[in-house]
């Protein structure tokens, strides 16, 4: 029995030390790609080397060194993260004296390691046992509600970007920060989980597998950055307008309804929904308004973001081609495509939102109107 727990902790070492020279691979390569957005590409780096060295720390002396100075690094994990989020999602970020506040803890846990660690009387830098540190625990209670914090403020921001989007853009799958918000929340999760694991004692064998999972996201998301740099440009325009909503509008009550009449028309006779990347920007030119009064026509009179004002002529776009009996042979993917959605999944979630059933049940369920050529009116979006 003994054997084999030598054993599987020999392969969970290797497999550590191998997860941390990996981290420091993609931490090179996010640091020498050309595209996407540098900054937060060397931010994310930065984020990888700290983690990878925590990596092999926790891979070749688990308790044998003081949690105090050996955990002191990770208070920069969050506020980089946090930083990450920003440059993601603004074109105009850059780090500011300000943003030294958010290395304060970072400063005060380095204090505390000093004051844990000496040099001895020959000068040579001794350092605590765990059994001597007298701060292990308050370290590490104060990084898990550090990383809770930042954690739940880098989400508010990305929420934040995501509704952004939904009221400039018509298309968000590649411009969609949501892969980012679910990843840091699982990744928060299991950070938690695991300083709580080890600040209460827990099996060495379990914290092995919390940081392996850990270190699993943070490198789904170093490889979302080099996979898709193209993404990164593209989404970095879309949180410009929501600063300037309908603050001190200049659009009179009846110009307002005078646009809006012609929106409508401009809608159904046109159709510039079926413009695959067609943006806020790009209709308020077709509309001759300003993206802004564009923006407040649309919200007010139809209680609807740009996204769903667009997306629910597309649905009903797509209801008319599905009951016309010359589309009859076209799979419902083309139908999409012929509607203006950019995926299939984003036409199927925008169907069953405002039709109540999937294209596909829509298809079954008025099979015999093809026959009988009816008019999608008397079908009405619900």
């Amino acid at each position: 029995m003994s054997a084999f727990s030598n054993l599987s902790f020999d392969f969970m070492t290797v497999l550590l030390l191998a997860s941390a020279v990996h981290g420091l691979f993609l931490a090179v390569a996010l640091l020498t790609i050309r595209r996407g957005v540098r900054r937060a590409n060397a931010l994310l780096a930065a984020l990888l080397v700290i983690f990878a060295a925590l990596l092999a720390r926790h891979a070749l002396w688990g308790a044998a060194l003081s949690m105090t100075f050996v955990m002191t690094p990770a208070f920069l994990l969050a506020p980089l993260f946090y930083f990450y989020g920003n440059a993601r999602t603004q074109r105009s970020f850059a780090l500011t004296m300000k943003d030294a506040l958010h290395l304060l803890p970072f400063a005060v846990a380095v204090a505390a390691t000093l004051a844990e660690h000496g040099l001895n009387a020959q000068g040579v830098w001794s350092s605590a046992t765990p059994a001597q540190c007298r701060h292990c625990r308050i370290a590490l209670w104060a990084l898990l509600a550090h990383m809770l914090i930042y954690g739940a403020l880098t989400f508010a921001h990305l929420r934040r970007y995501e509704a952004n989007l939904r009221d400039t853009f018509a298309a968000i799958e590649k411009l969609s920060l949501h892969w980012l918000q679910q990843l840091l929340a699982v990744y928060v999760i299991d950070w938690c989980l695991l300083l709580a694991w080890q600040a209460t004692g827990g099996a060495t064998a379990m914290a092995h597998v919390l940081w392996l999972i850990v270190a699993l996201l943070i490198y789904m998301i170093g490889y979302k950055a080099l996979q898709q740099p193209e993404f990164f440009l593209q989404a970095e325009a879309a949180a410009t307008d929501a600063k300037k909503k309908y603050e001190k509008s200049t659009l009179a009550p009846e110009r307002a309804e005078a646009a809006y009449d012609e929106l409508l028309q401009l809608m159904t006779e046109q159709k510039p929904f079926l413009q695959h990347d067609l943006s806020l920007p790009k209709l308020a030119q077709r509309s001759a308004l300003s993206t802004h009064h564009l923006s407040q026509i649309i919200n007010s009179r139809r209680q609807q973001n740009f996204f769903e004002f667009v997306n629910q002529y597309r649905v009903a776009e797509a209801q008319r081609l599905l009951l016309e009996p010359s589309k009859a042979p076209l799979n419902l993917s083309a139908i999409a495509f012929e509607a203006g959605f950019s995926s299939v999944s984003a036409f199927n979630a925008a169907f069953k939102k405002y039709t109540g059933m999937t294209p596909s049940q829509f298809r079954r369920k008025h099979s015999g109107a093809l026959s009988a050529n009816l008019s999608p009116s008397s079908l009405p979006i619900k």
